[in-house]
Parts: structure tokens; C-alpha cells; sequence
């Protein structure tokens, strides 16, 4: 080792490691969510219609899902820092042309970029976490990695709604592009090259790549995916794309009034994840829990289209984001119901249902308003009721399906 060489610091702390991939998922988390606080200044300024508006919230995140293969086989092979320096690049990229867009189809362009470039955020730190620490610790450090992950929301919630108010929504772009730049070079200076070999390394792409098929073949993955596919989906349905249109519509709120209570919306977020990685039951009494806590979830999304007064619906919205954290629940089941072979490419699609579900959320729910909006019905409470009802349908598949052998009939 030359004298100089980074790879000693990282060698000292792997929290300082970890801590620099929760950086790249936090700038990950507010690109995800800009959309939100930025549709009523886009729909002005593009002319564009809240179906529109779902398709570029939503292309980022189908673009994140479609990526995740790659992402797992990359991390599998080369490694967090290897595959995050590279994917990374693309990000800023996807940052630079949001920021420049005169056109929708480039802003769908951009968002693609963004989410083929933040693809392989939480992952990483996942795959890290997996490698470095005690199994009975994954639900705990997980909680916590998708809790601070949260903070990217507070960024773009008052913060970044002041800026767009002050100035633009391309200024918000390029801020958020400039702090990708800085995490980027925290992956480059604080990770080391994993030197673990794992047996995939020894394989080919095609083989590794039937190995996501072999995961996905498992009876028990379609409930896993159907719930995962909706939870985190009907949570940035609201959060990323429908709770500016509804507080402006409903109760005609400012931009920087919409900015508080995202914020509030974004605090609760992070407490969420952080709560049920505590709680955690363990395998014998997690999937029942998760189950209730999801068809609770449900509930709350139909409570919120309805419309009970700015006080109670804001009230609701902070109480999704906490609830919201189950999902934790969630990725300690999927490790949990899988061989520990299997367990990267486990969460490889259970990430990579999460985030189609995400996008086909944005894109359907936009629909929805838009169909409403011809109808003369509140395109927000149209949204959220579609939203309710397919979150129905994913608990009661979770319920039916096949269940994990190990831990029985939920």
C-alpha cells in the first residue's frame, strides 16, 4: 500500500463507509421527491396536465426499477464503491439536463438519467450493511439507513420550495445536482474496494442474471412483490406528485405554506423507518403486523381523498409518512423469507418491485386526475382513492399468496 492511500481510512470505519453511501441515498431521496414541491410551477411554465406530471414523477422511478438487475449483478460483482461511482456519473448528468429542460420529453429525459443513476443507492448500503455486520442487526441498520435516507425529503420540502419561490425550479435542480457532486466524491474518497468475493463474482452475467430469475420463480415472491410494490408507490404518490395539487385545489395554500407541511410530512418520514427497525418482532408475528399496518394504510390514503378539513388532512398526510415505515418491516422480511445465497438478489427485486410499483403509482394515479378533472371531480381525491384501493388489493394478495416456508401462513 503507497503511502497516501486512501484505502487505510476507509479500512478504520466502516460507519464512515456507510455513512457516505447514506449521503448518495439522502441526494437519491430528494431527487425522487422534487417533482413534488416543483408540479405547480411545471404545470405552469410546460403547460402540462397532471397526467403529464405522472409520467415525469413516475420516470424516474421506472427507470430506477428497470436498472435494478444491472444494479445487483454490478454490486455482486465490483462492489458498492465500483458501482456507485459509475451510476453516479449518469446522475449528474440526469441533473444537469432537468435543470436545462424547455421541454417535457427532456425533463422525462432527465428523470430517467437521474433514476438509472441513483439506482444502486440504497442497495449499496444494503449490500454493505449485509456484509459487515450481525444478520440480527439487518432490520435495525436497515431502519436507520432508510430513516436518515428521509432527510433528502426535508431538503425538498421548505428549503428547496424557498428557493423555487425566490427564484426557479431549474435553481432547485441545480443545487440538488451540486450537492450529487459533492456525495459522489464522498463514495470516491471514503470507500474502499470490497474485497469479499462472493460466489457470484465467478459467474457469468448471464448466470447471474438467472439467478434474479431463480428469486423470482420462489412461490412466495409474487406477495412479497405486490405489497412492495405499493407501499413506498402510494406514499410518493401523495408525497411526490399529489400533496401540492391537493392543498392548492382543496384549500388554495402558498407554495412555502405546501413546503411546511411537506417538511412536517418529511420529519415524520425519518422518525417512521427508525420506530419500526426498533420494534421489529422477528420472523414468527412480522408478517401479520405487516399486514394490518398495511391495510391501516389504506385506510388513511381514502380518509385523506375525502377531505375532512386542512387541519385534520395535513394531520393525515404526517401520520402516512410515519406509518409509512413499515416498509422496513418489509426488507427485513425479504431477508428473512430467502437462502442467504439468494439474499442480494432477494433484495434486488423486491427494490426493483418497490420502484416499478412507484412508477406505475405516479403514472395511474395521473390518470385518475385527469379523467376527474374531465368529470369536474377534485383530481387529488380521485387519486388518492385509486391509490387506497390498490394498496386493498396488494394486502389481500400478501394475505392469499404462498408464504415464505420458514415462516409459515401469515
Amino acid at each position: 500500500m503507497q503511502p497516501g492511500s486512501i484505502a487505510p481510512l476507509a479500512e478504520k470505519s466502516v460507519p464512515l463507509m456507510l455513512a457516505a453511501l447514506v449521503f448518495v441515498f439522502i441526494i437519491s431521496h430528494a431527487f425522487r421527491t422534487v417533482i413534488g414541491v416543483s408540479a405547480e410551477p411545471l404545470a405552469t411554465e410546460f403547460n402540462a396536465s397532471a397526467q403529464a406530471l405522472g409520467a415525469v414523477a413516475g420516470s424516474f422511478h421506472l427507470a430506477f426499477a428497470f436498472a435494478q438487475p444491472a444494479v445487483g449483478v454490478a454490486l455482486d460483482r465490483y462492489g458498492p464503491k465500483s458501482t456507485v461511482i459509475v451510476a453516479f456519473v449518469i446522475a449528474l448528468f440526469g441533473g444537469v439536463i432537468s435543470a436545462m429542460a424547455h421541454r417535457v420529453d427532456l425533463l422525462i429525459l432527465g428523470q430517467c438519467l437521474l433514476g438509472i443513476g441513483c439506482a444502486p443507492a440504497l442497495l449499496a448500503a444494503m449490500v454493505l450493511i449485509s456484509r459487515r455486520y450481525p444478520a440480527e442487526r439487518f432490520a435495525a441498520l436497515s431502519g436507520i439507513i432508510l430513516a436518515t435516507g428521509g432527510v433528502g425529503m426535508l431538503l425538498t420540502a421548505t428549503p428547496l420550495a424557498w428557493i423555487i419561490e425566490i427564484w426557479s425550479w431549474r435553481v432547485g435542480f441545480g443545487v440538488l445536482t451540486g450537492l450529487a457532486a459533492l456525495s459522489w466524491l464522498a463514495v470516491f474518497w471514503f470507500l474502499e474496494q470490497d474485497p469479499t468475493r462472493t460466489q457470484g463474482q465467478d459467474q457469468t452475467i448471464g448466470a447471474e442474471l438467472r439467478g434474479l430469475g431463480a428469486v423470482i420463480a420462489q412461490p412466495h415472491t409474487l406477495g412479497i412483490c405486490c405489497l412492495g410494490a405499493t407501499t413506498y408507490a402510494a406514499f410518493m404518490a401523495l408525497r411526490g406528485l399529489w400533496i401540492g395539487p391537493l392543498l392548492t385545489d382543496r384549500y388554495a395554500l402558498s407554495l412555502i405554506d405546501i413546503g411546511n407541511v411537506v417538511l412536517a410530512i418529511s420529519f415524520a418520514v425519518i422518525l417512521g423507518p427508525y420506530l419500526f427497525g426498533r420494534i421489529d418482532p422477528g420472523p414468527p408475528r412480522r408478517r401479520r403486523i405487516i399486514m394490518w399496518f398495511s391495510a391501516a394504510y389504506a385506510v388513511q390514503f381514502a380518509l385523506l381523498a375525502i377531505g375532512w378539513g386542512v387541519q385534520i388532512d395535513v394531520a393525515i398526510a404526517v401520520f402516512t409518512g410515519l406509518s409509512g415505515g413499515y416498509v422496513t418491516l418489509q426488507y427485513a422480511d425479504v431477508r428473512a423469507s430467502y437462502p442467504t445465497e439468494m439474499a442480494g438478489r432477494a433484495l434486488s427485486v423486491f427494490t426493483m418491485a418497490m420502484f416499478g410499483g412507484v412508477a406505475a403509482m405516479q403514472w395511474l394515479s395521473g390518470v385518475a386526475g385527469t379523467l376527474a378533472l374531465d368529470l369536474g371531480i377534485e383530481p387529488s381525491r380521485a387519486a388518492l382513492l385509486l391509490v387506497s384501493a390498490i394498496i386493498a388489493l396488494a394486502t389481500f394478495a400478501f394475505w392469499r399468496l404462498p408464504q415464505p416456508p420458514k415462516e409459515g401462513a401469515g
